[in-house]
């Protein structure tokens, strides 16, 4: 075998092994952010107790309802809207509800941005509109 024979495939080995640790460097990189991602997405500054128990809204709709520890929520006076469950993502509050009338049903999810949360007052935000909560 010739010198320029055993150079050229040393060369090639070398190239060849760099460009793998190159693209195995990259793709552990790229895992590690995407795990980083998913854990930073969901986390909540929410002291997701607080939003236990009986909530009146202080609207005139009077849309009252409950969040239960085991995250379903019920509604408290309205039999056409019931409140199903609840979980808080990224300081969302995400409430499913399913609206019944007229021989027909729908279940939609509503987020809102939590303003305010303390042991008396909870404030949502969608979009523009504001929602005030009592502590019922």
């Amino acid at each position: 075998m010739s010198i320029k024979t055993i150079f050229t495939l040393v060369v090639a080995t070398l190239t060849g092994g760099l460009f793998l640790i190159s693209c195995k460097n990259e793709h552990k990189n790229s895992d590690e952010t995407v795990i980083t991602q998913k854990i930073t997405e969901h986390k909540s500054t929410i002291n997701e107790d607080l939003l236990i128990g009986s909530w009146k809204d202080q609207s005139p709709s009077l849309l009252h309802f409950s969040i239960n520890a085991d995250g379903t929520a019920k509604s408290d006076n309205m039999e056409t809207l019931l409140y199903q469950k609840w979980e808080v993502k990224d300081n969302q509050l995400y409430l499913t509800t399913e609206s019944i009338g007229n021989g027909s049903s729908s279940t939609d999810t509503a987020v809102y941005e939590i303003e305010k949360l303390n042991k008396n007052q909870m404030i949502l935000k969608q979009g523009e509109m504001l929602f005030e909560y009592k502590r019922g």
